[in-house]
């Protein structure tokens, strides 16, 4: 029992966790690169849901994500492990130096949990995010969850500049709706990367590149989507239900905030120390 868990507290099981997962992500976007629109129904489903219906049937491109999975539950173990060890050393230490150096020394372990906390605030949006994509144009009448309705008033694309080389590709875009209520309408604007809320959800926006009238495919980059005379990109209202988000947000600013508060009182004592 000894030996394993010496091994699971291990440094040099944290350093060849942390290479594998580096490479299952160098794996995962060279995969991804090579089939954008199979990976990107991730974002519009739980993935369990996905890895049911529709990973663990094509084993060949999605190995790598239960790999990544096993390798992150593995690192989660160990931080709890090389956190609680650290806690056992230092723990009888308590009465005999100052509470501000043991709150110091005890900084690094109170880190790591908040580092599975966050992990368990992406674990909880993986798997009961709610999420709805709905192609829209102008005038499109929308019904959300929670009998919300609403609008498509305008759909303006924002391009690059003429003289860049990206001139005519799409930098960010702009939908102009109407929330429609008993009491009147509330008018809202979405951006990329500036969604709005509506009843504790968030509405987002996305775009395809359009390939035929009828057709259109999701790319990575917003720069590969071009407007024609002919062609106007497929724009979409995202709808998210997460209710990790706010966990992993509040915890991540406790995180970083022992982090700053940890190497401010490492900056004090060092200096202390040479006095």
């Amino acid at each position: 029992m000894k030996h394993i868990w010496n091994f699971l507290k291990s440094l040099q099981l944290t350093f060849w966790l942390l290479l594998l997962i580096t490479a299952m992500f160098i794996t995962g976007s060279l995969y991804s690169r090579g089939d954008y629109g199979f990976f990107e129904a991730m974002n519009n489903t739980p993935i369990l849901s996905w890895l049911t219906k529709t990973g663990i049937h094509n084993l060949h491109k999605t190995w790598w994500i239960m790999l990544l999975f096993l390798l992150m539950a593995l690192l989660s173990v160990n931080t709890i492990a090389c956190a609680a060890d650290r806690l056992y050393s230092i723990w009888p230490k308590r009465k005999k130096i100052s509470r501000r150096y043991f709150l110091t020394l005890l900084s690094p372990s109170i880190i790591h949990i908040l580092f599975i906390t966050v992990l368990c605030g992406h674990f909880l949006t993986f798997t009961v995010i709610t999420h709805h994509r709905y192609p829209v144009e102008i005038g499109t009448q929308l019904t959300l969850p929670g009998n919300i309705n609403l609008r498509i008033n305008d759909i303006e694309m924002i391009n690059y500049p003429s003289g860049s080389y990206l001139k005519d590709r799409l930098m960010n875009g702009k939908i102009s709706l109407s929330q429609i209520m008993p009491s009147g309408e509330k008018h809202l604007f979405v951006k990329f990367l500036e969604p709005v809320t509506i009843n504790g959800a968030y509405l987002h926006i996305d775009v395809a590149k359009r390939m035929t009238p009828k057709s259109s495919t999701t790319v990575c980059s917003r720069a590969e989507v071009k407007r024609t005379d002919q062609l106007m990109p497929q724009f979409y209202i995202l709808y998210t239900e997460d209710p990790g988000l706010m966990f992993i947000v509040v915890f991540l600013f406790i995180m970083v905030g022992f982090l700053f508060w940890y190497y401010g009182n490492i900056f004090l004592l060092k200096k202390r120390g040479s006095e």
